[in-house]
């Protein structure tokens, strides 16, 4: 039997630990035994307080959907997953019926995946394995990363333009451009020169036909999207992997929904079931598909804008 003061440390511990879960159970317990002892019920409201922080980001992120409450109950529940659940990065997302989704898949979606699919089991790496970086070599896991995929949906779609939003490390910049048709470019946009990325795949080399271009803009800022309308009005293909911040991908898609295209391009999303991303993804209204179990394991869709 533990004294009130041995229970609280004990809980303390699991607080301390990230165990908020359990923490939450010793404290409401000590406030109810002993109205008293009113650090264990700060505590507690602390908690709360917390949950009450998630459960207001839901309501932002779906303002008109009965996700909160639902949200907040499970609260407890994903608190002790993510402290169980052994997994080198995990995060919590949420679930939504496809029936009623505005966007469902059309025949040009599904055979282009499929294909892309067929193919990504024999994608060839060589030209990244023969390169030094410390990053890991994610495109070497497949299903789970999106690289072999990208690389497969290439091979398929033979874009001749390709415009990548997001440069980052350059993986899949490289993957995309290895895979491109005869005399195909890709456009990759960044607000950070490539040669200042810690870990970078790139090489000056690399850009030195003309094959991958880098681009240093900001394109959830209108002018300078509109700066380069005529590039993007051309475009056939787009991976769209930005900060995840929600702002920059609604921007950008804004931009998208009031461009006149002159090609009928394919649109990738990156990292669709983070929650920042969620009610991004669920609310575009055209034929689109989610691969996450065919790319990336935090999510993946292709939409076909313009079909």
């Amino acid at each position: 039997m533990y004294s009130l003061e041995e229970a609280f440390e004990i809980a303390i511990s699991h607080e301390k630990a990230g165990r908020l879960a359990e923490a939450s159970v010793i404290y409401r317990n000590l406030a109810s035994a002993a109205p008293h002892f009113v650090k264990a019920k700060e505590r507690l409201d602390a908690i709360i307080g917390k949950w009450t922080a998630l459960n207001d980001t839901m309501k932002r992120l779906f303002p008109d959907a009965p996700v909160p409450n639902s949200f907040l109950a499970s609260a407890p529940q994903i608190m002790m997953l993510n402290n169980s659940l052994p997994a080198r990065h995990k995060a919590a997302s949420y679930l939504a019926s496809t029936d009623d989704d505005p966007g469902q898949m059309n025949d040009r979606l599904f055979n282009l995946v499929t294909q892309a699919i067929t193919l990504a089991r024999t994608a060839d790496f060589g030209f990244l394995d023969a390169r030094e970086s410390t990053e890991p070599r994610w495109y070497r896991h497949w299903p789970g990363e999106h690289y072999a995929f990208l690389a497969g949906l290439f091979q398929v779609l033979k874009p001749r333009l390709a415009i990548e939003i997001g440069t980052f490390t350059g993986m899949a910049s490289l993957t995309m451009a290895a895979n491109l048709p005869a005399g195909g470019q890709l456009v990759t946009f960044d607000v950070m020169s490539w040669d200042k990325v810690p870990n970078t795949w790139l090489r000056q080399n690399d850009l030195s036909d003309g094959r991958i271009c880098q681009v240093i803009a900001n394109l959830s800022v209108e002018a300078q999207f509109q700066k380069h309308i005529d590039l993007i009005r051309n475009a056939d293909f787009f991976l769209i992997d930005a900060p995840k911040d929600h702002y920059t991908e609604q921007c950008i898609i804004s931009f998208l929904e009031k461009t006149n295209f002159v090609t009928k391009p394919i649109v990738m999303f990156d990292d669709t079931r983070f929650l920042n991303m969620i009610d991004l993804w669920r609310k575009i209204a055209r034929p689109k598909m989610d691969v996450t179990s065919f790319a990336h394991w935090c999510g993946s869709g292709v939409v076909d804008w313009c079909g």
